[in-house]
């Protein structure tokens, strides 16, 4: 581990965001021990370092390069529902995917069939 700030603590102000809006703030400094509005933010007690412990210097920061303007980050895609498209849900018995794909491949050989039927009965008529 690379060298910690010289200080006693360090505090995580943390925003914890919900997907109704609603938003918890873990923010408050000082020992108000949960009373009040807020929340307290998580803090880590740093003490000295052991006796015997080496100092590591602190890696440079690289500086970014010049590149190609940055692309805005995605749409979020709304969230998968499980159910399915006769209205069935996963949990009640509703077709997989496999399932799909079956009934999609009979359908396909009752269709080819029927035209091989087809041909044959207007090739004997036209004979």
């Amino acid at each position: 581990m690379r060298q910690l700030p010289d200080a006693g603590q360090l505090a995580f102000k943390t925003l914890q965001g919900y997907g109704d809006g609603r938003v918890d703030r873990w923010i408050e400094l000082g020992s108000s021990g949960g009373h009040g509005h807020g929340n307290s933010a998580p803090v880590l007690k740093l003490e000295a370092a052991a006796p015997g412990a080496t100092v590591k210097s602190p890696t440079p920061t690289p500086t970014p390069t010049p590149s190609a303007p940055a692309r805005p980050a995605p749409a979020p895609s709304p969230a998968p529902s499980n159910t399915s498209a006769a209205g069935e849900t996963a949990e009640s018995g509703g077709l997989s995917a496999g399932g799909w794909t079956a009934i999609g491949a009979g359908a396909l050989v009752a269709i080819a069939a029927a035209a091989l039927l087809l041909r044959r009965r207007s090739g004997t008529a036209a004979g």
